[in-house]
């Protein structure tokens, strides 16, 4: 039977993130549309205004949740479906697309009460690979 997933176990990610690491100010920001429905946007901020880089939607259904994204430049503009896959007793939540070239795997985790890591993997250059930003 597959693991329930409940739209409350989304609400720890509202608002907006800022990559620790980044000078050029990259953030996502997320927020509830209604019910079962979240929207996400990753963008950068610079001295000369915002790039949106990518758009999110996370739909939560009765037995599964579907995280989709389009990224800009990437895909023929096409939105790229990931399933969920498991929550995990730290509350990260992981989805997947072995179908997609890169990344197959996208983990979102709360770390304490501040951050977020946000990680992506998949294979690159013939290796697997697991890149991992972390956002306060």
């Amino acid at each position: 039977m597959a693991q329930r997933i409940l739209p409350e176990d989304f609400l720890w990610m509202m608002g907006t993130w800022t990559e620790v690491n980044e000078p050029k100010k990259l953030e996502e920001h997320w927020e509830m549309i209604n019910d079962t429905t979240f929207s996400g946007i990753g963008r950068i901020r610079g001295n000369y205004g915002t790039s949106i880089l990518e758009e999110m939607k996370i739909f939560v259904h009765p037995e599964s949740a579907e995280l989709t994204s389009k990224v800009s430049g990437q895909n023929e503009g096409r939105n790229i479906s990931f399933n969920f896959d498991s929550i995990d007793h730290q509350y990260a939540l992981h989805f997947s697309n072995m179908q997609h070239d890169f990344p197959k795997k996208l983990v979102y985790r709360p770390m304490f009460d501040t951050l977020m890591e946000a990680s992506i993997e998949g294979p690159m250059k013939g290796e697997w690979k697991s890149i991992k930003q972390t956002f306060v």
